[in-house]
């Protein structure tokens, strides 16, 4: 008798451990997209603005959502295309991180540059913007109060003393610092992520050739247990049909020994056999 028993999932703890960074990652994808949504329309995001910053990472937010996500379905549901999909998508999103990554350090000890050019900018084309930064930062002007201030005479009305440079600035490397940590947890969760994908599809090719196997071995099985019942039926056939020969040569045997019996005792003729089964 065969018993067939399929093994349990070796890459159960894997596959659970891959699924729980992917939820990590897409709970910072999410965090991301806050960010970059919140940067964006901060008031400050003119100069963020301007370094494409914030188009990044709301990019970057969203791959990391998208591919978060895939590699949650496609490790829980072994779906091998989607977790093809997903080890695509991530090396894209490394791309992006990275380019992120050396855009702040390039702007890092660039910053006070990057924001006079944005302040001159703005201050030419949209100077409301200028305005909703002094507000926030409760400034004017950008080096002191009579460098570019919107008003003029932003100082005399708001009583504000100091110019915006410092407070934006901090703000922005305090956003860059942000980022780079983000960025840092998020490419050490995507590398483990990548390598745990790349372990689950040795696994599902392992664990695809063992259920071809047992595909095979079961196949192999009913064949054999199919071949013993027709083996068994004509084994019970041939002995039907020998008992059955059996019983007609006991039959003959019985009716000869009837019709010599007959014949000694003078109950027929020699010519007049009685009809079968007749005594």
């Amino acid at each position: 008798m065969y018993v067939i028993l399929r093994p349990s999932r070796s890459y159960g703890p894997i596959q659970n451990a891959i699924a729980v960074l992917n939820l990590l990652s897409l709970l910072v994808g999410m965090i991301l997209l806050c960010v970059g949504t919140f940067v964006y329309f901060a008031p400050g995001a003119v100069f963020v603005t301007s370094t494409l910053l914030p188009h990044l990472i709301l990019v970057l937010g969203a791959t990391i959502s998208l591919v978060s996500f895939l590699g949650y379905y496609g490790a829980m549901n072994e779906k091998r295309w989607i977790l093809w999909i997903h080890v695509l998508t991530l090396l894209i999103a490394i791309a992006l991180q990275i380019t992120v990554g050396a855009i702040a350090f390039v702007y890092r000890d660039h910053g006070n540059e990057v924001l006079d050019n944005a302040w001159e900018r703005v201050y030419k084309t949209d100077p409301r913007v200028i305005q909703d930064l002094e507000s926030f930062f409760q400034c004017c002007g950008f080096e002191h109060v009579f460098d570019r201030p919107v008003p003029v005479t932003c100082a005399i009305d708001h009583h504000f003393m100091v110019g915006c440079r410092e407070s934006i600035q901090t703000a922005f490397q305090d956003s860059l610092q942000a980022i780079g940590v983000i960025g840092a947890i998020l490419g050490g969760i995507e590398l483990v992520s990548l390598l745990g994908a790349t372990v689950l599809f040795h696994r599902f090719d392992k664990q695809k050739y063992r259920r071809e196997c047992e595909a095979g071995e079961a196949d192999l099985v009913q064949a054999f247990l199919e071949a013993q019942h027709i083996d068994r039926q004509i084994e019970e056939a041939r002995r039907q049909r020998e008992r059955q020969l059996g019983y007609e040569s006991l039959a003959d045997q019985v009716r000869a020994k009837s019709l010599a019996r007959a014949h000694e005792e003078g109950l027929f003729g020699p010519r007049d056999p009685p009809a079968y089964g007749t005594f």
